[in-house]
């Protein structure tokens, strides 16, 4: 893939994520290297961001319903007061996980936010470079 392909790409959809070209051989010449450093921090940064957001897929819905299953059984009538005891702990470990599930979540989300407003500036410094530069 040249510069030029990866520049047209980039201006045509607004977005620049290509795996590999990193790790081949690519002749530049030195007007073509400043595109090129842009082209491959966009890059990288877009991956971290897409793993960023295939993490922030969380399982708190998982815990909210183990948490309204075990108030519910904590509801039932005919429950002993060791089992009753039993599912007071476990309630609240799995409040304790729901909490810890949300911070990381939301520590996620804002490391996604903080490269994707990265990712906006170099697109911007990339499209304000000469057409010779990166042409």
């Amino acid at each position: 893939m040249t510069i030029n392909s990866m520049a047209q790409e980039l201006k045509e959809n607004g977005y620049f994520v290509k795996g590999g070209f990193r790790d081949s051989l690519v002749s530049v010449s030195k007007n073509d290297q400043r595109a090129l450093l842009l082209l491959q921090e966009i890059d990288s940064l877009s991956r971290v961001k897409l793993v960023l957001d295939l993490k922030s897929y969380t399982i708190a819905g998982v815990y909210q319903k183990q948490i309204a299953d075990l108030y519910l059984a904590l509801k039932e009538p005919r429950i002993s007061s060791d089992e009753r005891k039993e599912l007071e702990v476990k309630l609240k470990e799995r409040e304790t996980q729901l909490v810890d599930e949300k911070k990381r979540i939301s520590e996620q989300n804002m490391l996604s936010k903080s490269h994707e407003k990265t990712i906006g500036h170099l697109k911007e410094k990339f499209n304000q470079l000469n057409y010779d530069t990166k042409l």
